[in-house]
């Protein structure tokens, strides 16, 4: 049974979006870290200057134009941005210290979305519906959605030491069908911060170090803290909830904290 699902997760992901507006231009080398039908990752990681232990400013996110497609109003291509940046915030805080963007000796990352696929929200329906009356996975593999977005770290002298072009199609195994357009994109979006963090912490070619050094629970706290300042918490109510019935990200994500009023 395993095996079957395995298969079939791999024969109807989405493919990774046909076109992407342009996003962040860099003369760094970056070499294929896998590439199949539903995903494609090209990295560069300057190991001096990237790894466990380092100073982040919040990392800072926009969107290509061009990259939201008709029937995405901006709220929620923002909403896909934000996860995105949070995502890469909190998979990076048990290893490295978070600072304020004015701190001159931080590292500084950028993200740009360069393609957002809409889901199927009558897809999404439909598999909401099978979910009821089929046990385990079964969401029908078709209207998925998909998510492209480039990334560049740069030091304190604004040279580029880190760069990924990142793109997916959903699974309809690991990501859940939810009635909104960005349902996919923004489930994918967690999936970027998570192997953004991963390819900046370790170093896929040396399996000694596969595993960096956690900070002390302290420091996780704080930044932990730091990243729900800076790009909002979810809904942790509605985040259960949707795990029995395919509520939007737009009722589980309030986005970025909004700015006091002068």
């Amino acid at each position: 049974m395993p095996v079957a699902v395995a298969a079939l997760a791999l024969v109807a992901c989405a493919s990774v979006p046909p076109q992407r507006a342009p996003g962040i231009e860099h003369a760094l080398p970056l070499s294929v870290a896998k590439e199949q039908a539903h995903v494609r990752i090209e990295v560069h990681v300057d190991r001096d200057a990237v790894g466990a232990g380092v100073r982040f400013a919040p990392p800072e996110v926009e969107i290509a134009d061009g990259a939201r497609p008709d029937g995405i109003d901006e709220s929620s291509a923002r909403l896909v941005a934000n996860n995105a940046a949070r995502s890469l915030c909190n998979e990076l805080a048990p290893y490295v210290e978070l600072v304020d963007g004015d701190a001159g000796d931080a590292l500084r990352t950028r993200l740009v979305v360069t393609a957002i696929t809409p889901t199927s929200r009558a897809a999404a329906g439909a598999s909401a519906l099978v979910d009821v009356f089929v046990p385990g996975p079964a969401r029908l593999p078709a209207g998925l959605g998909a998510l492209a977005i480039d990334g560049e770290v740069r030091d304190p002298e604004d040279t580029p030491v880190a760069a990924i072009r990142w793109a997916r199609g959903a699974n309809p195994v690991t990501d859940n069908a939810q009635l909104s357009g960005i349902g996919d994109a923004w489930q994918l979006a967690d999936t970027f911060g998570e192997e953004f963090a991963r390819l900046l912490l370790r170093d896929p070619s040396d399996p000694a170090r596969a595993r960096p050094e956690r900070r002390a629970a302290e420091t996780v706290r704080a930044n932990r803290n730091r990243c729900a300042e800076w790009f909002g918490a979810l809904n942790l109510a509605a985040l259960g909830a949707g795990r029995f019935v395919p509520l939007a990200p737009e009722a589980i994500d309030p986005g970025p904290p909004k700015a006091p009023a002068d």
